[in-house]
C-alpha cells in the first residue's frame, strides 16, 4: 500500500497507510469504531497549521476534519451562540459572527492563523493576540461534543472536571466534534497602535508602564530580526504591502490594541498610551496609530507575518535537509524579569549565529524565540539550546509549552525537563481516556 505523506507548519513530516475525510459526524463516528476494533492507530488532523506535529501520523491512519465545516448562529435569552462543528476555521467563525449579529457581536480568542480549525484549537491550546484581555478558547465554550476512542460520544460542559483534561490535550485523548461558543458584545471602537523604539530597554520600560492599563487588549513584541524579515517579505504579501517601510533604525516594534465603548474613551487611552512612551523615552512620533476595522486588520496582518516568514524561512532549508523544523519556545515568564530574559535570549544567539526572530504575546509571559536553521548542524545545536532554556524555565517554575504544545517534536525535550508529575499526570489521563493508544499516538507520552 502506498503510503500518504503530510506535514505542519514546523515542516515536521510522517506519513499514514490511508486518509478519511469524513463528511458528517456520524460517517466519523462509525468509523472510530471500526478502527477502534481493529486497534488501529488514528491521527486527527485539522488544517495541519501546528508547529509540533501533533497532527502529523507517523503511524496508522490519518482523519482530517476539513469537512465538518457547519455552523449557525443562534441568539437566545443569554445572548449569542456559535454553534460550529470542529473543520470550522476561525475565520468562517469570525465572517458568520458578524453577518449574523449585525457586526454586534464577536469572537474574542483567535490565533493570528485564521485558516486554523476550532477542533485544531481546542486540541492544541492555542491563543490569540488578544488572550491577555479576553482569555482562551475553552473560556468561551459552554459545551462540545467529542468522540472518544472507542467511537462513544459524550456531552461536556464548561462546568464538569472533564472539561479542563481534555482542551489542549493533543488530540490524544477524544476527537473534538462540535462545539457551543459565546460570542460577546464587540467594542465600538478599537485602535491599533504600532509603538516604533530603537532601543530594547526603552520598549520594555514602556511594556511595564501599560501593563495595568484596562482598555488594552493586545500586546505583541518584534525584535529587530522579525522586523528584518517582514520587511524582506511584505513587498509581496498582499495584506501588508501596502504600509510604510519600518526604517532601518528602529529595532523593536511593540503593536498595541485598545479597546473602548466611545470615541472619547478611545482617544484618552491612545493619548495615555503616547504619554506611556514618552515617559518610558520613546518618540510618539514614531509610533503609528490606527483607527478604522481595515487600518488595524492591516496592523494585526503585520504581526501575523512574523510567523508565516519564519516559516518560509524554515521551508527553504527543509526541502536540502529535511530533518530541519522549525524550532519554537513558548515558556511564559513574569514581566520583571522580561529584559534579562531577552538579553538572554539575543546573546546566547547571537553567539550561535543561528538565524532567528523573537516575537510574541508580550502581554502574556512571552515573547517566544523561533529559530531557523540553515543546516543539520545549526539544528542540532539549536535543539540543545532550546532544551537548556526549557530546563531552566521548569526549574523558575514558569509555563512550559503552554501554546504551540508539545506534540511529536518537543516530546523527547518534555519528557527528558517536565518535572515527574506533570509527565506522570499526562500518562495517566491518556490512559484513563485512551489505554490502547488508538489516537495521535506519538505525541506528548
Amino acid at each position: 500500500m502506498e503510503r500518504i505523506y503530510f506535514q505542519d507548519e514546523s515542516k515536521y513530516r510522517g506519513s499514514a497507510d490511508a486518509l478519511f475525510i469524513p463528511e458528517t459526524k456520524e460517517e466519523l463516528i462509525a468509523y472510530v469504531k471500526e478502527k477502534s476494533i481493529q486497534k488501529e492507530a488514528i491521527t486527527i488532523q485539522g488544517a495541519l497549521t501546528g508547529i509540533t506535529g501533533s497532527g502529523v501520523p507517523v503511524k496508522g491512519l490519518a482523519l482530517k476534519t476539513e469537512k465538518l465545516n457547519r455552523i449557525y448562529i443562534q441568539e437566545d435569552e443569554k445572548g449569542w451562540y456559535a454553534y460550529a462543528e470542529a473543520g470550522v476555521t476561525g475565520e468562517k467563525l469570525e465572517q458568520m459572527a458578524s453577518r449574523e449579529t449585525k457586526d454586534a457581536c464577536f469572537f474574542p480568542v483567535l490565533p493570528t492563523e485564521k485558516t486554523a480549525t476550532l477542533g485544531g484549537i481546542a486540541a492544541s491550546g492555542a491563543k490569540g493576540i488578544h488572550t491577555r484581555c479576553y482569555g482562551g478558547f475553552k473560556d468561551y465554550v459552554e459545551q462540545c461534543q467529542v468522540c472518544t476512542a472507542k467511537g462513544d460520544i459524550i456531552e461536556v460542559t464548561w462546568d464538569m472536571p472533564e472539561f479542563g483534561e481534555i482542551f489542549g490535550s493533543e488530540g490524544m485523548l477524544v476527537l473534538f466534534l462540535s462545539f457551543k461558543i459565546r460570542l460577546i458584545k464587540k467594542p465600538q471602537h478599537i485602535w491599533g497602535i504600532l509603538f516604533r523604539f530603537t532601543d530594547d530597554r526603552t520598549a520594555v520600560r514602556f511594556a511595564e508602564r501599560i501593563e495595568e492599563r484596562q482598555h488594552i487588549t493586545a500586546v505583541e513584541y518584534m525584535d529587530k530580526h522579525t522586523i528584518r524579515l517582514i520587511e524582506t517579505y511584505k513587498k509581496n504579501m498582499s495584506a501588508i504591502s501596502s504600509l510604510p517601510d519600518i526604517g532601518e533604525q528602529i529595532q523593536v516594534l511593540i503593536y498595541v490594541e485598545t479597546a473602548g465603548e466611545s470615541e472619547e474613551e478611545a482617544e484618552e487611552e491612545a493619548a495615555g498610551l503616547l504619554e506611556a512612551c514618552i515617559e518610558a523615552g520613546g518618540d510618539p512620533e514614531d509610533a503609528w496609530a490606527m483607527c478604522t476595522e481595515e487600518e488595524v486588520e492591516r496592523l494585526r496582518a503585520y504581526r501575523h507575518a512574523a510567523s508565516e516568514c519564519v516559516n518560509m524561512e524554515v521551508g527553504k532549508v527543509n526541502g536540502q535537509y529535511p530533518e530541519v523544523c522549525k524550532l519554537s519556545l513558548d515558556t511564559t515568564r513574569s514581566l520583571t524579569d522580561r529584559e534579562t530574559l531577552l538579553d538572554e535570549y539575543q546573546s546566547r544567539l547571537d553567539k550561535s549565529n543561528i538565524p532567528h526572530c523573537i516575537f510574541g504575546h508580550f502581554g502574556e509571559g512571552g515573547p517566544y524565540v523561533n529559530l531557523m536553521a540553515k543546516d543539520s548542524a545549526q539544528y542540532k545545536e539549536g535543539t540543545r539550546i532550546m532544551e537548556e532554556w526549557v530546563h531552566k524555565a521548569y526549574e523558575d517554575s514558569a509555563e512550559v509549552f503552554g501554546e504551540h504544545g508539545v506534540g511529536k517534536l518537543k516530546k523527547e525535550m518534555f519528557q527528558r525537563n517536565a518535572p515527574e508529575v506533570i509527565v506522570k499526570e499526562a500518562v495517566r489521563r491518556k490512559q484513563k481516556w485512551d489505554p490502547e493508544g488508538i489516537l495521535n499516538p506519538g505525541n506528548m507520552v
